[in-house]
């Protein structure tokens, strides 16, 4: 007998779903919440099961929301524009470009490229999280 991830009603390792929330479970969310591993919560600061999607209490869900969903799009595309440029220079170094400029171009846009790529990483890392896990969050309500 383990508790539901989602809401930490008592439920039988049988059931797909919680009696309680509805929340579907599997066999590793109950493993994990059998174990009573527990975080707090970023926002309140409650004490939940660490494979939450979302906090029951405050409901606290981290994620990027549409506008950072966007932003990571653009810059992705500006970052994939700059890394074929990067390419490009290169292929213009063993032509008639000369080898100062395409390494410079290289490195700029290379550059440019490598950090918006960077962004688009912390971004997703970030969206993967869990309520449970980083430091805690400063809420001003």
């Amino acid at each position: 007998m383990g508790n539901c991830a989602e809401c930490g009603a008592k439920i039988d390792d049988t059931v797909s779903f919680c009696p309680e929330c509805g929340h579907e479970v599997t066999q590793t969310e109950t493993k994990a919440s059998a174990t009573g591993e527990t975080a707090p919560c970023q926002k309140c600061n409650s004490s939940i099961s660490i494979e939450a999607d979302r906090c029951r209490h405050c409901g606290f869900e981290p994620s990027v929301g549409i506008i950072g969903g966007i932003l990571m799009w653009v810059i992705g595309g500006i970052g994939t524009v700059f890394a074929l440029i990067a390419i490009i220079s290169i292929i213009l170094v063993f032509g008639d470009l000369a080898l100062t400029s395409g390494v410079v171009a290289f490195v700029i846009t290379g550059g440019i490229a490598a950090v918006c790529f960077g962004l688009i990483y912390v971004g997703i890392k970030n969206q993967l999280r869990g309520p449970t896990e980083g430091p805690p969050l400063q809420w001003v309500e």
